[in-house]
């Protein structure tokens, strides 16, 4: 079975430095041609299961077009998962009248029956959405999908919640996502608090680390993949597609005999 997890930056296209998020324009266009690029891209690699970090579900930034209908049309994907980003209530309420800020999503899309679906919102954070996706491969997993906050108080507390969010599932967990850990201790907590194993550290084969952002110039672990022990990985590798601000990661695994 392969998982691949991807932030696309919404087909922003930053792939050469830290000041073209200085740009303004870089946030209300996509690339031309970009979405046909990595969704061939992504075709080559097969994906059993395909988890999206950033993707329009069609603002004007798209030309009004969904990249989630997109994306699974190319890679032949019958079956999807997706969410806003954000709180709907309060304060983030008025924040979401901003026309690109109502079409950001995270989404999951595969080949497999997704045999439930459920959101949950973390109570911190301007990022709080968590994709929950029981698939059937056909041994039933917990796909959960999530996009953390760049602030490191934030985060922690969000992670937190993810372990107590873990614990309660007695299917096979998949956690996956940006977390933005510019440190990868932060892990710890999940680690040491759940029966959640990194990926990373699962992978038999000898390598080295394997940073994901930013994609010019690869130094931090931003995109994790944190697994149950019945799930097996048999190879972790990042891909060198290099059309967004992150690298894609590429989990080979298998559900392991009871």
């Amino acid at each position: 079975m392969r998982l691949i997890l991807y932030n696309i930056e919404y087909l922003g296209g930053t792939t050469k430095s830290n000041w073209q998020y200085l740009d303004l324009y870089h946030f209300l266009r996509v690339r031309k041609g970009l979405d046909e690029k990595i969704a061939n891209s992504l075709k080559k690699l097969k994906p059993d299961i395909l988890a999206l970090v950033e993707i329009d579900n069609g603002s004007s930034r798209y030309e009004y077009k969904n990249q989630i209908e997109y994306f699974s049309k190319i890679l032949g994907f019958t079956y999807m998962a997706h969410g806003l980003k954000y709180l709907t209530q309060g304060f983030y309420k008025n924040i979401l009248k901003i026309p690109i800020l109502q079409n950001q999503e995270n989404a999951i899309l595969t080949k497999y029956e997704i045999e439930k679906i459920k959101k949950h919102y973390l109570t911190k954070g301007f990022k709080r959405l968590v994709i929950e996706a029981t698939i059937k491969i056909p041994e039933r997993v917990t796909l959960l999908l999530t996009h953390l906050s760049l602030f490191k108080k934030t985060r922690e507390y969000q992670i937190k919640e993810l372990g107590k969010l873990v614990k309660t599932y007695k299917n096979p967990v998949l956690l996956v996502g940006d977390f933005n850990t510019f440190n990868s201790e932060e892990l710890n907590y999940l680690l040491d608090n759940t029966q959640l194993v990194d990926a990373y550290q699962e992978d038999c084969a000898d390598h080295q680390i394997m940073y994901t952002g930013p994609s010019w110039k690869p130094k931090y672990r931003l995109d994790n993949i944190l697994v149950s022990p019945q799930i097996k990985i048999k190879k972790y590798q990042i891909a060198d597609i290099r059309y967004s601000d992150h690298l894609p990661v590429i989990v080979d695994f298998e559900i392991r005999k009871k």
